[in-house]
């Protein structure tokens, strides 16, 4: 369930989850969506947007700038922090609707890499590998 004015919990339907559980995400939303893979995406008003790749493993009560759910804001490239609509389509991807914008997340094979950079005039190379890798 999400609570515009709360956080983001579970509702017990069936006995398969304890009434006493008391999972809650702080993230005042008024949309959530469960991908085809299970993660749970949360649409906050002001704050960005959550998500949990995997929902089920978490418990307790989740801080706002808990590490246990990833975030992204208008910081890291959103087009703004106060999301309106979000929609899986056929192909898998989300689509998050924003006051200033539509933003689209998708898969990728792309890893990104983090270099060190010890040396002043650093120059970093990519060549194509045979089996369709990058080195």
């Amino acid at each position: 369930m999400a609570e515009s004015s709360r956080s983001v919990r579970p509702i017990p339907l069936s006995d398969k989850r304890s009434t006493t559980d008391k999972t809650e995400i702080d993230a005042g939303s008024q949309a959530i969506l469960f991908d085809n893979d299970g993660a749970l995406w949360i649409a906050t008003q002001g704050d960005g947007l959550r998500r949990a790749p995997a929902p089920e493993l978490l418990s307790g009560h989740i801080k706002e700038l808990s590490t246990a759910v990833e975030s992204f804001t208008a910081k890291d490239g959103l087009s703004d922090d106060y999301i309106r609509a979000i929609l899986q389509d056929r192909e898998g991807n989300i689509w998050i609707g924003t006051t200033s914008g539509l933003d689209r997340f998708r898969k990728t094979n792309l890893i990104p890499v983090i270099l060190p950079l010890k040396f002043k005039h650093w120059h970093v190379v990519l060549a194509a590998g045979e089996a369709g890798d990058a080195w």
